[in-house]
């Protein structure tokens, strides 16, 4: 027979077990839990076709956009929409619309496994509607799914540019008349 001293200590023994399996049970949840997320970086290198040093008629605009997946779980289904506008707010075509290039992982296109990156590659010359708008500025939207959802993760690009004051969610904007960075 148990003396009442030692049922009163097995029994709390007993309550302090269930109570860290409980906690053990939630941390394991909470470090562990399904947490999407994507990462869009858009990147733009000009072809100054005349030498000039400055965006001018002719130039190529040549982007690259870097999806990542930043999230602890696959992503499916992976699309780009862009917008592409002068710097006077009027509508402009891309030379060439993003393109799927290339991954540092092995997913085909449209996938992303965790930590991966695709490039997507796009350009523009500078016709004389860009001209005519002061430059150009691309905006991109990325969306994905995640295991058992539909399009529920999304990113707005960011220009890699943090030194604009900016560091989240900045269009690529290259106005005309502008010095060509030579680094």
């Amino acid at each position: 027979m148990i003396s009442k001293p030692e049922y009163i200590i097995s029994s709390l023994l007993k309550k302090i077990l269930a109570i860290t399996l409980l906690l053990l049970f939630i941390s394991f949840n909470e470090a562990y839990a399904q947490a999407p997320s994507l990462e869009i970086t858009s990147y733009s290198d000009l072809l100054d076709v005349d030498d000039n040093n400055l965006v001018g008629l002719n130039d190529v605009l040549s982007y690259s956009i870097k999806v990542k997946n930043t999230g602890n779980i696959e992503l499916t289904n992976v699309t780009l929409t862009y917008v592409f506008l002068g710097l006077d707010s009027s509508t402009l075509t891309l030379g060439s619309e993003p393109t799927y290039s290339s991954s540092d992982g092995t997913s085909s296109e449209g996938t992303l496994d965790v930590g991966e990156t695709a490039t997507y590659l796009a350009s523009y010359t500078f016709n004389q509607a860009g001209i005519d708008a002061g430059g150009v500025d691309l905006s991109i939207l990325g969306t994905a799914s995640s295991p058992g959802n539909t399009n529920d993760v999304t990113d707005q690009s960011d220009n890699a540019n943090d030194s604009d004051g900016n560091i989240l969610n900045d269009s690529n904007v290259t106005t005309v008349g502008s010095e060509v960075d030579s680094s």
